[in-house]
């Protein structure tokens, strides 16, 4: 299952210098500068984490979520 997972950078006045690096599954995919949004497609369980400098965040899994009723 291909999902996209869209990713929009939004600074304040720290840290709007120097862009922040994407990464899905451990591998950089992307540089953000402030206000750049992207978008990416990737299938199945995945992920995400972005760093800046030495400063990063924890990666957080992003999977697909499939809504079925049954009637």
């Amino acid at each position: 299952m291909i999902m996209k997972i869209g990713i929009k950078r939004d600074t304040g006045a720290v840290g709007r210098v120097a862009k922040i690096s994407v990464k899905i599954d451990q591998e950089k995919v992307a540089s953000l500068k402030n206000n750049e949004e992207r978008e990416f497609e990737v299938s199945g369980p995945t992920q995400i984490s972005v760093n800046q400098w030495y400063m990063g965040s924890k990666a957080v899994e992003a999977k697909p979520v499939i809504n079925w009723k049954s009637k």
